[in-house]
């Protein structure tokens, strides 16, 4: 068979398998393979065959249909990459030929993507992220609530936790702690203030606990009558102890008792706040007063939340009839683990993430804006390249190239603020916001895969409507008028850059309006009255070992001299103690009855804050007492009891009239009856935004507690009084150490954190799109001049006034700002409803923030608007003339 019908043979099954005839395709056959194809076409064509069946049938019968395919990939395969290569370096060349666009753009998206990275990792740690621990979807945190007044997640009974563990089917293993603040000592060392953690064995069990050194304590050491063993944590051993592994197996004393140290946990382990060093629990089945403990659970492998939740209230239930005094009126309930954690900052965290979501679209939006300006500057290069042959889609693809380039640079930059504004988030995040999740936020395959999704989404979004812009125009009219864009093309540009600045500006009021309620509820929280003075109050807690300070008179003799002494330090003005500090965090309640009133049904008693105070706390804190007395040093244990009540429990009970002289009666380990001398100012002990409870307030004298807060008011600087404090604390007990040793004011700071940082990065965010939003109208509106520069030298020429012209600029302008302002505005009213949570004094919809925000924004809208058309005004109407 001549050689030439072959080459037309194969050339033929090349067409019908897609292949375009090139130079070296048979390379990719092997010799074996073509000598088989070229014999059986040849077959075939003898046979009468037409061309492409006889080298489709060669094809069949020999199998190489497969090979030819996968040469067919193989080619497409290097096509495709050599033009995305191709792509990306005229990309890169034109990139580079405009330096300042290109920097503007990487400038805004990296800002933007850094951002929006930087507050998905906070999502991604505290949100999204699996928890340290083993299977964590099926541990539970249990809780009890009080159905009348109590909050949905309290402390639990000791007794109803050693009821539940026995009574149980749904949970493969149930665990409880109780945090104290302790000191320790050992190996000649000075004191230390640790925070313990009384926990049962199974908490170790339930959270996959591991050890660095050593073990962790069994369900033998935690019976009553074990061994005084002891876990530590790694941070404290590093600490304290420069981690020497021989600490394992040496006693040390804690509270004056002596604990063998077990083992040391592993870097990380832990649960809520961060703790010290953990020691059997030994709950004994006659722990039945109070609530005071925490508790966690692990669930069957074949026991669901609803089924475990079930139980809980079925089991609670039951205690009310064994043990009705105690759990009358209460339910129990199992809740996940993370929702636990988590709290009420989940609202917080979403919000703030569609914030800067909102400000990554105003990026966009913006970069969108200059890329058809280009666009419209690059028509006639378009136009010369459709005509030479290239389709449109080729051209979008190359344009859209670039905006991938663009925001590829632009992600790698982001990534880079995004890893150190992560830390600087985490820096600022207060510690009451899952800081246990916060401890782990880092630059995660999430948050890459994020910033990638990011980069990609956004650079199709800002680059196709430029792109398909720019392969819409009349290529004769665009070569005929030598690169000046059609009237039609223009104004179809106009139209596209007027809706995204009406985006902008509409999604930058929200921001704003997001701004300034958080703003406000800041303001608002910061003047409201806590009920005390802070400035000037230095805080220190100290704790009591029992077995030293076994008697009350032993603790109440130790506090009187212990503020004797400081009170005669040079400087301080007044000194007291409390068991429980405003904005720490803890509290003791009980139910309790008016005297000469009928007494609530159990369960359903009004609840008050119990408080152990020296008679010198109220001056050092800066309550005022409103009505009666404060407490005094005559008020003894061997006196009649007395108690000073807050504001709102004389309004609730005697409005209108003084409450003292009345009787308050609860159960406290034994049946109490107090009078009330005196009524003090409400105190906001959880902090601004949380309404005051009902406090009384007994005389430590009458109300012994070993672990209490110093509370130390000075005339000058309170922090240069820690060492004085200290020694005198030494001058009586050596073995002592004062811990969490802080002002009121780094307390109150801290209980405001939370809104401080949401009101900043909200700030942050809309003084962001604020600006984005003020360059897009200037960029629109210097477009705008520049396309019109021959009408408005016409109208010049023709006797218009510079106030003519720059009144024309500004009311096109002034209409984008009217539909962005009454766009947003209702986007706005619409969407702050989901920070109603976040927010204090100021409702969602407040008027007056929406209208200052709206003013603001028109004014600088006006103002970016005013200066293209100043611009204009110098346009030489006899140039532009000479020019046409």
């Amino acid at each position: 068979m001549p050689r030439p019908f072959i080459d037309r043979a194969r050339a033929a099954i090349a067409h019908a398998f897609g292949f375009r005839q090139r130079d070296g395709m048979d390379a990719r056959l092997n010799d074996e393979m073509r000598f088989h194809l070229e014999m059986a076409t040849e077959q075939n064509l003898r046979a009468g065959m037409p061309a492409d069946d006889a080298r489709r049938a060669a094809l069949l019968a020999f199998g190489g249909r497969d090979r030819w395919n996968e040469a067919a990939r193989d080619e497409y395969r290097s096509r495709y990459l050599e033009e995305l290569v191709r792509d990306v370096r005229y990309a890169l060349r034109n990139l580079r030929r405009t330096p300042a666009f290109t920097a503007a753009v990487i400038a805004t998206l990296a800002l933007s993507v850094g951002a929006t990275t930087s507050m998905f990792s906070v999502v991604n740690a505290v949100l999204l992220r699996r928890l340290p621990y083993p299977d964590p979807e099926r541990i539970v945190v249990l809780c009890e609530h009080n159905l009348t007044n109590g909050k949905p997640c309290n402390s639990i009974n000791p007794g109803n936790f050693l009821a539940w563990r026995a009574q149980s089917r749904s949970f493969a293993s149930m665990g409880a702690f109780v945090d104290r603040p302790v000191s320790v000592a050992g190996g000649g060392r000075e004191p230390i203030a640790a925070q313990a953690r009384i926990a049962t064995a199974d908490v170790f069990s339930i959270l996959g606990a591991r050890t660095v050194a050593g073990r962790v304590f069994s369900a033998d050491e935690d019976r009553p009558g074990g061994p005084d063993v002891m876990v530590i944590s790694y941070r404290f051993w590093q600490q304290h102890f420069g981690g020497d592994p021989s600490i394992v197996g040496k006693p040390l004393l804690m509270q004056a008792y002596e604990y063998t140290v077990v083992g040391v946990a592993a870097p990380g382990f832990g649960l809520y706040e961060p703790v010290d060093l953990w020691i059997p629990a030994r709950f004994a089945p006659t722990s039945a007063s109070g609530r005071s403990l925490r508790a966690i659970a692990r669930l069957r492998p074949n026991a669901s939340l609803e089924q475990a939740d079930r139980e809980m209230k079925t089991m609670a239930a039951r205690r009310a009839v064994d043990l009705p005094q105690v759990n009358t009126n209460w339910t129990a309930l199992a809740m996940p683990l993370r929702e636990n954690l988590v709290g009420g900052s989940q609202r917080a965290l979403w919000v703030l993430l569609g914030a800067v979501g909102f400000l990554l679209v105003i990026a966009c939006a913006n970069v969108a804006n200059l890329l058809l300006a280009r666009a419209a500057d690059r028509q006639r290069e378009v136009a010369v390249r459709i005509s030479l042959g290239a389709s449109p889609a080729r051209i979008v693809r190359q344009l859209l190239t670039e905006s991938l380039v663009l925001s590829t640079v632009s992600a790698v930059i982001g990534l880079g603020i995004a890893v150190k504004g992560t830390r600087a988030l985490v820096a600022l995040v207060p510690s009451g916001m899952a800081v246990q999740s916060l401890d782990g936020v880092s630059v995660d395959w999430r948050v890459l895969l994020f910033t990638l999704a990011v980069a990609a989404i956004t650079g199709i979004i800002f680059g196709v409507a430029p792109a398909r812009q720019a392969t819409r125009g009349d290529l004769q009219t665009t070569l005929k008028e030598g690169g000046r864009a059609s009237a039609g093309s223009t104004r179809s540009h106009t139209r596209l850059r007027s809706a995204l600045v009406v985006a902008e500006m509409s999604l930058a009021l929200v921001l704003l309006a997001g701004a300034g309620l958080m703003t406000r509820s800041f303001a608002a929280l910061e003047h409201v009255r806590l009920g005390f003075e802070p400035a000037h109050a230095w805080t220190g807690s100290v704790s009591l070992p029992r077995r030293r300070y076994a008697s009350d008179t032993a603790i109440i003799s130790f506090y009187q001299n212990l503020e004797s002494r400081i009170a005669a330090l040079p400087g301080v003005t007044a000194v007291g103690a409390i068991s429980y500090l405003p904005l720490s965090g803890q509290r003791s309640a009980s139910g309790f009855n008016v005297e000469g009133r009928a007494p609530a049904a159990p369960g359903q008693e009004p609840v008050g804050d119990m408080r152990a105070v020296t008679p010198g706390y109220f001056s050092a804190m800066g309550i005022r007492i409103r009505d009666g007395r404060a407490l005094a040093t005559t008020d003894g244990a061997a006196t009649p009891s007395v108690a000073v009540v807050s504001e709102t429990l004389a309004r609730t009970f005697w409005p209108g009239e003084s409450a003292v002289g009345h009787y308050l009666l609860y159960e406290w380990d034994k049946q109490e009856r107090v009078q009330i001398v005196g009524v003090a100012d409400d105190v906001h002990h959880d902090g601004a935004d949380k309404s005051a409870f009902m406090e009384i307030y007994r005389p430590h004298t009458q109300f012994p507690y070993g672990n209490m807060t110093l509370v130390v008011r000075t005339s000058g600087d309170p922090t240069t009084y820690r060492q004085s404090i200290q020694r005198a604390i030494g001058d009586l007990d050596g073995n002592l150490p004062l811990a969490d040793m802080r002002t009121m004011d780094s307390r109150v700071a801290e209980s405001l954190g939370s809104t401080r940082l949401s009101a900043a990065l909200f700030g942050l965010f809309g003084l962001l799109g604020l600006v984005l939003a003020a360059v897009g109208v200037y960029g629109v509106m210097s477009y705008a001049v520049q396309q019109r520069k021959h009408e408005i030298g016409v109208r010049m020429a023709l006797g218009a006034r510079p106030a003519d012209v720059i009144r024309m600029i500004v009311r096109r302008g002034a209409e984008l700002a009217t539909i962005g302002i009454a766009i947003g505005t209702v986007g706005g009213l619409l969407l702050t409803r989901l920070m109603t949570r976040l927010l204090f004094g100021v409702a969602p919809h407040d008027a007056t923030t929406f209208v200052a925000i709206a003013g603001l924004l028109a004014a600088v809208c006006l103002l970016a608007t005013y200066l293209p058309g100043r611009r204009a005004t110098k346009v030489d109407p006899l140039m532009v003339l000479r020019g046409e």
